[in-house]
This record gives C-alpha cells, structure tokens and sequence, in this order.
C-alpha cells in the first residue's frame, strides 16, 4: 500500500457552449404594430438569439441586437409620456400587477437624482410598466397661492372571483390638487383639495393625504398617499363567519401597523420567498366604518366613548380590490 499513489478521479464533462446564432435578426411585436423602420428610442432594434447547450450556464448574451435604421431611427422618441386624454390629463405612469415589479436601484437612482426618474418611458408602452417623473415642474399650474398640480389615478380593479366574499370592484378613478408634486416631500401630509373620486360604490369619502415619496423600509414601492390610516386594529380575523346569526366579538382584536402602502406608485419588485407584488389603490371613511369600541368591548357607535376599529372583514374587501393596473396622470395645459 506504501508503493501506491492516488490518482484524482476523472470523469469526461462538456462544458457548456452556445449554439449558432439565429439566421436572420427579427422585430418584436410591438403594440399598434410599430414597423421596425418606423421604431425609435428603445423598440428601434431587431433582434437575433442563440442557445446554451446547459441552460443559463454559458458566458455571454443570448440576444444580439440590430438598430433598425441607424440614419432614420432616432436614439429618443418624441412622445415620452401617455397620450393626452378628453379632459388634458397626460399619464406619466402606469404599471401591471401581472409583471414584475420595478427594480430597486431605479428607485435609489431616483431618490438621489430626480433627473433619472425614468423608466421603460422612450417610448411608453400599454403592455409594459412605464414611469416619467422628469421634469414634473413643466406641469405645474399657476394661481395666486405659488402653484399647483393637478393630478388623477385611474385604476382597474381585480373582479371578485371569491364565491363567498361578495366584493364590489371595476374602474374608479381620483383627480386632486397638491401644491408640490411627490419627488419634493417625504412622508408628508400634501394637503390635497378639490378631491373628486369616483368608483362602482360612490364611495367618495376617501382617506388621502396626497403622493409623497414613501420612507418605506420594506422597499415596497416608490410613493403612497396615506400617512396613517385612523385605526390601528380590526376585529378579529378568526373570530369572524358568515354563518347565519353570527355577531362580531370586539373582545378579539388584530393590531396592525397604521402606515399601509394605499394609492402606491412604483411597486418593486420582490425578494425571494418575499410576499407577492401587491398595488394599493383607494380606501374611504366607508370603508372602514363608524364602530366605536369601548374597554368593554362594546360598539358605542360614539366617537367620544370610544376606538374606532373596523370589521376585519370591511378591511379585508379594500385589500381584495386592489389594482391590477393602476395609471397616474398629470394636468398638461398644453393639451389640446
């Protein structure tokens, strides 16, 4: 055994190696179906692919990219924001709950330089997420008090598809006013006027304290428009039936943090085994209700003799119709 040596035991292991390149380079489908001559800013390449003998394992891009026309198409398109809408509002955001969400360096680039707070916007496109906050000053209106902007969210709410919760939800839309747009405040009461707010429960009582950048340490999104909501409990979640003849026990509470990300703009992308993207829309006095709780656990429905705490279940809808596309727009004047 003393005269053996040990030799490294071998085995015969193909690395992993691209493929041949695509003949030919080809155009995305582009909505309106832009032709590539006719692309411009960052739908103005064509496009070729290869393969990895070892999926994901290959050094190097899968994709080859082409300018469509180096002469005639031009590096920035010139529509970099929605369309003008009948009533001149113009979109400078908007995102789907079906994609993911935005990365979070765009929101670090963002906060510490409002010049780079553009994303996915030359152009912007319908079937992608898309945000312009550049240069929101351009908006800005005049009257006697130092300016204005006016602005409206429109979201597209998810369908109840929960047989035994019974929620209402479809299209509903917000317009207010604010005197600074939300890059300028942190966690801040905007003091928003001339609220207009429309949904499928003319519910237009909303809680809304205008769009801020959102101090949020979760790094869930961008901007939210509710500081602190006017409860932190909610009757008890397994403490509630729909069972005829049942009656809520204010006993039984849930504590919840106060600060919850409504009318969000710019949700981010998740972390590994995070919770799922989720877009906060609108939430109203309706909504959470008048019940006011006493150390007895009694409803006084009394304000002075009690704590306002709503049915978990009332909660439970505002969460459940949550967008699944949510647009934000700004009043342009020079609309026509």
């Amino acid at each position: 055994m003393g005269d053996e040596t040990s030799q490294p035991l071998t085995r015969n292991v193909n690395p992993p190696i691209w493929g041949e390149w695509a003949e030919t380079y080809s155009y995305p489908i582009i909505e309106d179906k832009v032709k590539c001559s006719h692309g411009c800013g960052d739908i103005a390449n064509k496009v070729r692919t290869r393969d990895c003998s070892v999926e994901d394992l290959c050094i190097g891009s899968a994709k080859d990219y082409k300018r469509c026309n180096r002469k005639f198409a031009p590096e920035v398109c010139e529509r970099q924001h929605g369309e003008c809408d009948a009533a001149g509002f113009r979109a400078i955001y908007w995102q789907h709950l079906h994609l993911p969400g935005l990365p979070h360096q765009f929101k670090d680039d963002c906060w510490s330089n409002n010049t780079q707070c553009s994303y996915q916007h030359n152009p912007p496109l319908k079937t992608r997420n898309f945000v312009n906050f550049n240069n929101l000053e351009q908006f800005k209106q005049d009257d006697d008090k130092g300016g204005f902007y006016q602005f409206k969210f429109e979201w597209i709410e998810k369908e109840d598809k929960i047989a035994v919760f019974d929620f209402i939800s479809g299209n509903s839309s917000m317009e207010w006013k604010q005197r600074q747009h939300m890059l300028e405040a942190v966690n801040t009461n905007m003091s928003p006027y001339d609220i207009v707010a429309s949904n499928p429960l003319n519910w237009t009582d909303v809680i809304f304290d205008g769009l801020s950048w959102s101090d949020d340490h979760n790094f869930h999104i961008m901007f939210d428009g509710i500081l602190q909501l006017p409860f932190n409990q909610t009757s008890n979640a397994g403490k509630q039936s729909r069972n005829l003849g049942w009656a809520v026990s204010w006993a039984h509470l849930d504590d919840m943090m106060p600060h919850q990300k409504f009318y969000s703009v710019g949700a981010l992308e998740t972390y590994q085994y995070a919770w799922p993207l989720w877009m906060g829309g609108w939430i109203s006095e309706s909504d959470v209700g008048h019940h006011y709780i006493n150390e007895d656990g009694i409803d006084t429905g009394n304000p002075e003799t009690g704590v306002r705490i709503p049915l978990f279940a009332d909660y439970q809808r505002v969460l459940f119709r949550s967008p699944k596309l949510t647009t934000l727009k700004v009043k342009d004047l020079s609309c026509p």
